[in-house]
């Protein structure tokens, strides 16, 4: 189950953003919260395409972990840079764990006979 925390963080730090760009005369409400079709994301797109909060994202982005641009004092990111990113560390299935043990075994077996 997800850390309920996170999920108000990150509603939070997406409610922030707009209420800053409504006070600086930014976009409309539904422009800022939905994603673009295109290939680059702003922060407030990245919020509502990863799920990630923006105080994550901006960490992220200071030490360097996630693909990212700047301009100034906005960011930006690649959809696919993003894509890739997200989805470089795929979480184990049942079956994948069960595979490693049984050629770890196998392996092991292997090992004790020949010694």
């Amino acid at each position: 189950m997800a850390n309920p925390f996170e999920a108000i963080d990150a509603r939070l730090s997406n409610i922030e953003s707009l209420l800053i760009d409504i006070k600086h005369g930014g976009k409309s409400l539904a422009a800022q919260t939905m994603p673009t079709h295109g290939r680059v994301m702003t922060l407030p797109e990245l919020v509502a395409y990863s799920d990630m909060a923006a105080s994550s994202i901006y960490k992220l982005t200071a030490a360097g972990e996630i693909p990212h641009g700047k301009r100034g004092k906005k960011l930006y990111f690649d959809r696919e840079a993003i894509d890739a990113w997200l989805l470089e560390r795929p979480a184990h299935t049942k079956s994948d764990t069960e595979r490693e043990v049984n050629q770890f075994l196998v392996n092991a077996g292997s090992r004790r006979r020949v010694a």
